[in-house]
């Protein structure tokens, strides 16, 4: 079900509600495991199953961004052992 989200995180509207926007990172992820879990185990109507399904959708897409700016803010500036300051790229 988790890939199931990824995977339509790029089909999904990007529009933003509020409440989203007041949760931290670690709070939206918490969500969004719970959303997977009550999709996965419980038996819901569709109409109940469809807005879980939006609610992961925007959750994903908001923690995904948060990653990307994180991700940026880290390769900008590294500071080396000699403390010259570089871009390194974290990638693996």
């Amino acid at each position: 079900m988790f890939l199931t989200l990824i995977e339509a995180y790029s089909t999904y509207p990007h529009s933003v509600p509020g409440s989203f926007l007041r949760m931290t990172f670690e709070s939206n992820i918490a969500r969004l495991d719970q959303i997977v879990s009550q999709l996965e185990t419980d038996r819901l109507d569709l109409s109940v199953s469809l807005k879980l399904f939006e609610e992961g959708i925007e959750l994903l897409r908001l923690a995904s961004d948060e990653l990307s700016e994180a991700e940026t803010r880290v390769k900008e500036l590294v500071e080396r052992a000699d403390g010259v300051l570089e871009l390194r790229d974290f990638a693996g």
